[in-house]
C-alpha cells in the first residue's frame, strides 16, 4: 500500500513538473512576438531590455551628445553608423572599433570623423581607456540620430523605417544600409564600416565604391560628392533602389545588392573589372580582389588573425592598400593576444597606437 502511494505521489509530481515546463515554453513562444515597450533606461544599465530598432525610439537623456540634425556637418566628413542598442556603458564600443576610428582620424586630420548612433548615447564620466583615447582626437565626434527627425524631407520619410527594420531578419545590418545611404544623400562624404584599419587617406578622389568580386560591389566603403552631377545622381539612386527593392530576408540585398544594380546601370557594364571611370561617368569602381585596395584577401579574413602567413604578401597588401577590411561579422569572435605576430596585431600597433597601448592582454 505504501509503495503504491509513493508511486502515485511520484506520478503526480512528474505531471506537475511537465505542466510547468509546458507553460514556461508556451509563454516564452507567445511573448517572443511581443514588441518591447517604449521605456527609459538608465545609463548604468545600458540597453539590455531593448533591441534594434525599437531602441531608436528611446529619448536622448545625455545632452552632451548632440543630435546630428543640429550639428553643422562639414564637407568631406567621414561617417560611421553604429546601429546596435548597447550604448549605456562606455558606448558599448569594442577595442577593434576604436582602432578603426583612431586609424581613420590619424589618416584624415583635416576631416571630421562622425560616429552616428540611432540609439541613445551616454558619455561616461570615466570612460574605458580605449574610448578615452578615441575621444582625445579633436576631429572625432559622437552624434545621436533622431531617426524620425533625420528621415523627414528625405526619400525615406514615408518608408516606415523602424517598423520595416523590426521585421528584418538582419535589423542592425539593414538599418545601417539605409542610414548610410540617407546620410550620404544629405551630406555627401565618405561612409566606412567599423571593421577596417585605415592605412592612408580615403578621400584622395571623390565618387567611389569598391568591387567585392567580378559581379558585385560592396558598400563597406562608399564616397559621393553631392556637389557633382554624378555624385548627386548616384546618392539619389542608391537610396531609391534600396526603397524599391527592400528585402527583409536577404542580408546583402538592400545595401550591396541595391548599389550593384545602380552601378551597373550607370556604367552600362555588368563586370566590375571592366567598370572604368570613363564608362561610369566619373564614378570610380575600385577593382575586385586580389588587386582591391580595400578587400585584397576577399573573404579570407583569417589571414589577418593567423601567425603562419606569407609575410611578403602581407607587406605587399599593406603597401598597396588604402584600408583593410576585417569582415567583423565573421572575425569579431577571433581573439588576439597583444604582441602576437599576426597581421592584425601588427597593423593595430602601427595605425591605432593609442588604442593599442590600452590593451592589457587579449582583444
Amino acid at each position: 500500500m505504501f509503495y503504491r502511494f509513493n508511486s502515485v505521489y511520484r506520478a503526480l509530481i512528474l505531471v506537475f513538473v511537465m505542466f510547468c515546463l509546458f507553460f514556461y515554453m508556451f509563454a516564452n513562444i507567445k511573448l517572443g512576438h511581443v514588441k518591447p515597450k517604449k521605456h527609459r533606461v538608465s545609463r548604468d544599465k545600458g540597453y539590455q531590455n531593448s533591441r534594434a530598432p525599437w531602441c531608436y525610439k528611446l529619448p536622448q537623456e545625455d545632452d552632451e551628445v548632440l543630435d546630428i540634425s543640429d550639428y553643422p556637418v562639414k564637407p568631406n566628413s567621414i561617417f560611421f553608423v553604429e546601429t546596435s542598442c548597447r550604448h549605456g556603458n562606455n558606448l558599448g564600443l569594442t577595442v577593434r572599433q576604436a582602432c578603426t576610428y583612431e586609424s581613420t582620424a590619424r589618416a584624415h586630420p583635416n576631416s571630421e570623423i562622425l560616429i552616428l548612433f540611432p540609439a541613445p548615447v551616454f558619455l561616461d564620466a570615466d570612460p574605458l581607456p580605449h574610448i578615452r583615447e578615441v575621444l582625445s582626437f579633436p576631429n572625432v565626434k559622437l552624434l545621436r540620430v533622431n531617426v524620425e527627425r533625420y528621415l523627414k524631407d528625405t526619400p525615406l520619410e514615408n518608408f516606415d523605417f523602424v517598423t520595416k527594420m523590426g521585421r528584418s531578419k538582419f535589423s542592425m545590418s539593414h538599418a545601417s544600409d539605409y542610414l548610410r545611404f540617407v546620410t550620404l544623400w544629405k551630406y555627401g562624404g565618405t561612409y566606412l564600416d567599423s571593421d577596417f584599419i585605415v592605412i592612408r587617406p580615403l578621400n584622395s578622389i571623390d565618387n567611389f565604391i569598391a568591387a567585392e568580386d567580378e559581379n558585385r560591389v560592396n558598400v563597406a566603403v562608399l564616397n559621393v560628392n553631392i556637389s557633382s552631377e554624378i555624385g548627386k545622381y548616384a546618392a539619389e539612386e542608391f537610396l531609391k533602389e534600396s526603397i524599391r527593392r527592400f528585402n527583409p530576408r536577404e542580408w546583402a540585398e538592400n545595401g550591396p545588392g541595391s548599389a550593384t544594380r545602380v552601378i551597373k546601370r550607370i556604367c552600362k557594364e555588368t563586370r566590375t573589372r571592366r567598370m572604368t571611370r570613363e564608362k561610369c561617368k566619373g564614378f570610380t569602381v575600385y577593382t575586385p580582389p586580389p588587386e582591391s585596395p580595400f578587400y585584397p584577401t576577399a573573404l579570407k579574413w583569417r589571414f589577418f588573425f593567423n601567425e603562419w602567413v606569407d609575410w611578403k604578401y602581407f607587406d605587399k597588401i599593406k603597401r598597396e592598400s588604402i584600408a583593410l577590411h576585417m569582415l567583423g561579422h565573421l572575425s569579431d569572435t577571433k581573439r588576439i593576444k597583444k604582441g602576437a605576430r599576426k597581421p592584425y596585431d601588427i597593423l593595430a600597433r602601427e595605425f591605432c597606437p593609442k588604442v593599442y597601448a590600452t590593451i592589457k592582454k587579449y582583444y
